[in-house]
């Protein structure tokens, strides 16, 4: 299956990205629709009922939930979440932990973070959970940025590789 996540500059911010001036929100969710069978995009909650409003009809939004948040002038309360849009891929019979349409994680360090808007690894499993995503079905990230997620998925693939050849709890040599 192909997997992907977006994490384009958010409708109405634009301006704070060099790559955010151009990128139409509608096609970006009609190619995630054609070319993917589970996928994610993160947005903000001051753009999200622009995002939704494009969305495509059956998304979900789950909830990336930080335990602090960035101060910022004139926002009360501060938001201390941030939206993810989502559709899962379809597969028959899941087996094991289902994820949860939310998630309480911190943001990268300040010295892990080398851009804004960085996404943490826990954050990416998340996302990985959320779309149904297995191993050795092909990954996106339509945004690289600095590759945090990209490297993850990586991480994240061999875990579930390596679970399933040595069962967590299992000593080496068992039978």
């Amino acid at each position: 299956m192909k997997i992907a996540y977006a994490d384009p500059p958010y409708i109405g911010f634009a301006d704070r990205y060099p790559e955010g001036r151009g990128v139409d929100h509608l096609e970006l969710f009609a190619r995630l629709e054609r070319g993917y069978d589970g996928w994610a995009l993160s947005t903000n909650v001051p753009a999200l009922k622009a995002t939704l409003a494009l969305a495509p009809e059956g998304v979900r939004i789950a909830a990336w939930v930080q335990p602090f948040s960035n101060y910022a002038l004139n926002c009360d309360p501060l938001y201390g979440w941030e939206p993810v849009i989502y559709r899962p891929a379809k597969r028959p019979n899941r087996k094991g932990n289902r994820p949860r349409d939310w998630i309480l994680a911190h943001k990268p360090l300040r010295r892990e973070t080398v851009m804004m808007g960085q996404k943490s690894s826990e954050f990416a499993f998340w996302i990985f959970e959320l779309t149904h995503a297995a191993p050795g079905d092909v990954f996106a990230d339509l945004y690289p940025g600095s590759g945090a997620v990209g490297r993850a998925w990586t991480r994240w693939e061999l875990s579930k590789r390596m679970q399933r050849v040595l069962p967590i709890g299992s000593a080496i040599g068992e039978p």
